[in-house]
C-alpha cells in the first residue's frame, strides 16, 4: 500500500530542502570567502612547487589587518559549522521522527485492517458462550418439564384412585335428578 505522504510529512521534507538549500549556500558563500582571500593574498610559493618547499620557508610576518581577517574568518567558520552542525543534528532528529510516524502509521494501518477479524473472534466467542448457556438452559427445561410430567401423572393417577375409591353416587339416564338406588341386593 504505497500512499502518498501526509500533510505532515510533506511539510517537514520541505523544511529539510529548505535547511539544506540554506547550507549549501552558507558552504558556497564560506567557499567564495575562501578563494577571494587566497586570490587577494597569494602564496610565497611559485606556482607548481611542492608544499615541504613551503615548511621549510621562514614564517612570514602576517599583519595586523591579515591576523584580524583569518580571526574574523576563523570565527565565521566556526559560526557557519557550528550553524551546520545544529541543522545535520536537526536533520537527522526529524529523519528519525518521520521514521517513527511511517512506523507507528504502519502499525495503525495493519491494526485496522486485523480489527474485522478480531471483532468476528470476538463475536464467536462470546456467541459460543451464549449458545453453551442456552442449550444448557433448554436441557434443564427439558429435565424440569419431564419431571413436571412425571408429577402430574403421579397426581392423576391418584385422583383416579381416590375417586374409585369415594362411591359417589350415579346419577341415571332418567334426567330426574334423583339418584337411583343401587341395584345390588340387600
Amino acid at each position: 500500500m504505497d500512499q502518498p505522504p501526509s500533510p505532515d510529512v510533506q511539510a517537514e521534507v520541505l523544511q529539510l530542502r529548505q535547511q539544506l538549500e540554506l547550507r549549501d549556500q552558507l558552504v558556497e558563500q564560506l567557499s567564495g570567502e575562501l578563494f577571494r582571500m587566497i586570490r587577494t593574498q597569494p602564496l610565497a610559493l611559485p606556482p607548481g612547487a611542492p608544499l615541504s618547499e613551503m615548511a621549510a620557508l621562514p614564517p612570514a610576518t602576517p599583519s595586523k589587518r591579515h591576523l584580524d581577517e583569518v580571526q574574523e574568518l576563523e570565527q565565521q567558520i566556526s559560526f557557519y559549522q557550528a550553524q551546520i552542525d545544529r541543522q545535520d543534528a536537526e536533520i537527522r532528529q526529524l529523519q528519525i521522527s518521520c521514521q517513527e510516524l511511517r512506523d507507528r502509521n504502519q502499525m495503525l494501518e495493519q491494526l485496522i485492517q486485523d480489527l474485522p477479524e478480531v471483532y468476528r473472534q470476538q463475536f464467536s466467542e462470546r456467541l459460543a458462550q451464549i449458545r453453551a448457556q442456552v442449550q444448557s438452559l433448554q436441557q434443564e427445561n427439558r429435565r424440569l418439564y419431564a419431571e413436571i410430567q412425571t408429577a402430574h401423572q403421579a397426581l392423576s393417577g391418584d385422583k383416579r384412585s381416590l375417586i374409585q375409591r369415594l362411591s359417589l353416587p350415579s346419577f341415571g339416564a332418567n334426567g330426574s335428578g334423583k339418584p337411583t338406588p343401587d341395584p345390588s341386593p340387600d
